[in-house]
């Protein structure tokens, strides 16, 4: 083997990461020639290539020929694929501290103090006007952080889109005038003010947009001080008692529902019909109670022992463990004499056991259109989990504070979600197996830690635990079924869907669009396979968002937008 010469600074080469699902799998980049034995590229690159730095391993092409180097620098270079050809938005961007500085930079009115400002914009070298000095609360001198993003973007852009938190986002004429710039707006995939600089600039320009936004953002995070702990998924006590309670009450409902549902839909509930000791208006029903896990007692007034006996094997006696606490503090009836006075000296009011106390009521259980009874209680005790679980996450995010850095990161896109924030803090809810609870294990049950036959919320899979808390070892087993059913699935859909890629690339490695009027696509037969390509002749990455001509802009630039 000859060697003609090692390779120097600013050779083109093809960067290339396996699997090679689409066409920026395989790009050209240009060399610089670092100490060590690992490639380094621009982590906006890394969406196309789907690569992080866990241990990736990519293969380098170096060009030979002067022809082959000229041909992949026109057609293969970085810059040329910054637009996906599948939806003519931006494939290459913003991802995890870039969207996290711009979303510091932009979120309220932020002012950033001179000298940081200075140093951030050394890290791109900025040589132009700066924007307007002004003081913050304290006097500081410095910039608002949304012009200072304003430096990088050229003239000539004009657009409105939504934020992720819904906030209004108008940019007219390269300036930000108003709302917060996360996701939506940088991100790759869906970066609209991204997508308009290429679009509108070049991919030339657009690839100096995102050095520059890509620097300035992680100096941006650096300078102002960006961490996250696990003290970020920290709940106060009232927090964690409210969650706490939403889950007991999710497995009494789901307990009631397995008693009206009986065996085989025949079921049957001991009911106590409260009513009002003043009035005597019928108050609820005992199954309608919401149990009380943290009460030991009734409080004054009330009766004091079980209200009910839940479960498919009714009994008339009642168990004393079960403490229930009453749902209405004021009787229904609105002239009764615990409802005058205003609402201060308002009294709770007191219940007395009905007439029909002790008497057992019968249910038969109404199943869906289409759907067995069985099918429809298992139907129903989802709603009743799931809705527990979703406010279980509102009660999290209620009290995770608007500048946790983990809440800031699940706002602005940079990582993770409100959901993954709210199993973290709050609580985990229902595992699934093919989107049902889960059903296979030990005979008649899932583990051999609970009784044989039992249906209730925690034997099939219900964690009322939080990942930060940590799990009972069930709640760990269960959550691990349904965490194998997801790798499992990952496997057979990567297989399937790339046998299936693989079928339609040989079917289709003929066709061609020609150069005719309409562009229509042939096949080496010269038989039409489609008379206009794609019926409306567009190019994706020269469409926007598949549209010939975005027409907003076109306006904004003939009548001068809102400036």
């Amino acid at each position: 083997m000859v060697v003609e010469r090692h390779l120097i600074d600013g050779d083109v080469t093809i960067f290339n990461r396996q699997p090679s699902l689409h066409r920026m799998s395989m790009m050209v980049h240009e060399v610089r020639v670092m100490e060590g034995k690992t490639f380094r590229f621009n982590l906006a690159v890394c969406t196309p290539y789907n690569a992080d730095f866990d241990g990736d391993e990519m293969n380098l092409h170096v060009i030979q020929s002067e022809e082959a180097r000229a041909e992949a620098k026109i057609l293969m270079r970085v810059q040329e694929h910054i637009l996906s050809p599948r939806y003519g938005g931006s494939v290459i961007g913003g991802i995890h501290d870039h969207i996290t500085g711009a979303f510091l930079l932009t979120h309220g009115d932020r002012i950033i103090p001179k000298h940081q400002a200075l140093q951030v914009l050394g890290t791109i070298s900025w040589t132009g006007e700066l924007p307007k000095l002004v003081k913050d609360d304290d006097g500081v001198p410095g910039y608002i952080g949304r012009e200072l993003l304003n430096l990088l973007i050229p003239s000539g852009i004009s657009l409105r889109f939504k934020s992720r938190s819904k906030e209004d986002v108008v940019v007219v004429d390269g300036e930000i005038l108003s709302g917060t710039i996360d996701k939506n707006g940088i991100g790759a995939e869906d970066g609209h003010l991204l997508d308009a600089v290429v679009q509108t600039h070049g991919p030339t320009r657009g690839a100096k947009f995102i050095n520059d936004m890509t620097r300035f953002t992680i100096a941006i995070c650096s300078t102002l001080g960006f961490t996250t702990g696990i003290d970020d998924e920290d709940l106060p006590k009232e927090a964690r008692a409210k969650i706490a309670e939403l889950n007991v009450s999710a497995k009494t409902q789901v307990a009631v529902e397995l008693g009206k549902f009986g065996k085989g839909g025949k079921g049957q509930l001991l009911n106590l019909v409260m009513a009002c000791d003043k009035c005597n208006t019928h108050a609820y029903d005992s199954h309608e109670v919401v149990y009380d896990a943290t009460a030991a007692e009734w409080s004054e007034g009330e009766a004091s022992g079980p209200k009910m006996v839940f479960g498919p094997d009714i009994s008339s006696k009642p168990q004393p463990s079960q403490v229930y606490r009453e749902k209405p503090e004021k009787c229904p009836n609105s002239d009764c004499e615990y409802n005058q006075g205003s609402k201060t000296k308002a009294k709770s009011v007191k219940f007395v056991e009905h007439a029909s106390h002790g008497k057992t009521q019968k249910f038969t259980y109404e199943s869906r259109p289409g759907r067995t009874p069985l099918e429809t209680l298992e139907e129903n005790i989802m709603k009743i989990l799931d809705s527990a679980r979703s406010q279980s996450g509102e009660v999290a995010k209620d009290f995770l504070v608007g500048d946790n850095a983990a809440v800031m990161m699940a706002v602005s896109g940079a990582r993770g979600s409100m959901e993954n924030l709210s199993m973290m803090a709050g609580s985990i809810g229902q595992t699934r197996v093919r989107g049902q609870r889960l059903e296979r294990g030990y005979q008649d049950r899932v583990l051999p830690h609970f009784r044989r036959m039992a249906k209730g919320a925690q034997e099939k899979g219900f964690v009322t635990s939080s990942f930060k808390r940590g799990l009972e070892p069930t709640e760990f087993f269960m959550l691990s079924i349904s965490g194998r059913e997801s790798l499992v699935d990952t496997a057979v859909r990567t297989s399937k869907s790339g046998y299936m890629q693989r079928r339609l690339i040989n079917a289709m490695d003929d066709l061609k669009v020609h150069s005719d009027g309409p562009h229509s696509v042939r096949n080496t037969a010269d038989r039409i396979i489609q008379f206009s390509y794609g019926e409306d002749k567009i190019d994706p990455t020269r469409s926007v968002k598949g549209s010939a001509v975005n027409i907003q802009m076109v306006l904004d630039n003939a009548l001068g937008g809102d400036k």
